[in-house]
């Protein structure tokens, strides 16, 4: 079956060579549709799963990134680049960091979805298919639908519930939190306003998805288990056996409160065990 040595060898319509994640993408695509064809009768198999896993395995799903923000370059982001013209990007960029979420779910926060108040709250999603109801604890913001496409909530350090607090305290009038004042819709433009802020502040190789990767990278440095970390991030699952194990949402305040601390904490001299359980000296 040569469909994943012609795609990979072919052009795509930018005239530029296909990514293997690419390929990953529409030959995943490509089994669906003929999935769907079985299901309606006007195909008689998916020859998709003729493909060994052999060379299934050599086709990743994404590719891996391990770059993250230095506190070196936060601060010269945050003094160099997002000012002037770019300065109102400042909240997003700061909740990128705090809260780990993708710029998207970012963008999706709505005024309805940030509880800053001491009482619960439930909403009614449509997730997967299914009427969920989702709790929205004191100092939590719902995430209405993650990559995985479940709902989540993330607990609020210090610093992301002064950044909310600053933001709902603006009388706009719009549902969502960072709308564009001339359509009253979320920004469209972050991802470019950050390359541009990040060239103006000297820093090279940096995307806003990497935020996540900084917020990640810090929890883990502070000690925080592999379990909370995936909870956070909204991960579908760190192991299979991992599946139906969850964190508690005093861990995941603690998680995410060590990002608001992360500058007052010395890692100079922690360990890592297999569980991911790690040793941090505060200083002074």
């Amino acid at each position: 079956f040569p469909y994943t040595t012609l795609f990979r060898s072919s052009d795509s319509r930018r005239k530029s060579k296909r990514s293997p994640v690419s390929v990953h993408k529409e030959f995943s695509l490509l089994s669906s549709i003929f999935n769907m064809a079985m299901r309606e009768e006007v195909a008689a198999c998916n020859p998709c799963l003729k493909i060994s896993k052999k060379v299934r395995e050599k086709i990743p799903a994404r590719n891996k990134r391990d770059r993250f923000m230095s506190l070196e370059e936060e601060d010269k982001l945050f003094n160099l680049g997002l000012v002037g013209s770019r300065a109102h990007f400042r909240p997003i960029v700061r909740l990128g960091v705090h809260l780990g979420a993708r710029l998207g779910e970012l963008m999706a926060i709505k005024r309805a979805d940030i509880n800053l108040s001491t009482k619960p709250f439930s909403v009614k999603l449509r997730s997967k298919g299914q009427d969920v109801k989702v709790e929205v604890r004191p100092n939590h913001v719902l995430i209405p639908k993650s990559k995985n496409g479940k709902p989540r909530t993330i607990p609020l350090s210090n610093v992301a519930k002064d950044i909310f607090a600053d933001l709902l305290g603006d009388e706009a009038g719009f549902d969502y939190v960072f709308a564009n004042p001339d359509t009253g819709r979320p920004y469209t433009n972050v991802g470019k306003a950050f390359g541009a802020a990040c060239r103006e502040a000297g820093i090279q190789d940096l995307t806003f998805h990497d935020l996540r990767h900084t917020f990640a990278s810090r929890l883990r440095e502070a000690g925080v288990d592999a379990i909370t970390r995936r909870d956070l991030l909204g991960h579908s699952t760190v192991e299979m056996s991992d599946d139906y194990t969850h964190s508690s949402a005093e861990s995941r305040l603690r998680a995410v409160q060590s990002i608001a601390d992360y500058r007052k904490q010395d890692y100079s001299n922690f360990t890592t065990n297999q569980d991911s359980e790690t040793s941090v000296r505060i200083a002074s």
